[in-house]
């Protein structure tokens, strides 16, 4: 028998640095400027991220939650689903439209959503 052993690099996500994932997040419409360091801040706080070599690294508890919010509620916490958001948030900010209405709206949504171990 004759074997051969290979060994490959599997290419992984890029690190980013908090200025890079800043600049991402306003490119992509995702929070808003007062909020962007309050985000990376919460997720370090939160074990989610660490930093090293000025990389932001996601740590084994952070790759378990992203892993759980996508397998369970994915149409929720989606980049166009949370652009929407900011955009429903810049209507009713500018007067176009009213803020009842889209809490009601946000209501019935929310209310639809099968929660895991629920009912």
């Amino acid at each position: 028998y004759k074997v051969q052993a290979e060994i490959r690099k599997i290419p992984s996500a890029q690190l980013l640095t908090q200025a890079e994932l800043i600049r991402l997040m306003k490119e992509r419409g995702i929070g808003r400027p007062s909020t962007y360091a309050v985000i990376v801040d919460k997720l370090f706080s939160r074990g989610y991220i660490i930093e090293r070599n000025g990389r932001l690294i996601p740590t084994k508890e952070g790759i378990s939650v992203y892993k759980f919010l996508i397998e369970n509620y994915s149409p929720f916490i989606s980049e166009s689903r949370t652009r929407a958001l900011e955009e429903k948030m810049d209507a009713i900010e500018n007067g176009k439209t009213d803020f009842l209405e889209a809490l009601r709206e946000l209501h019935e949504e929310i209310r639809r959503i099968d929660f895991p171990g629920e009912g």
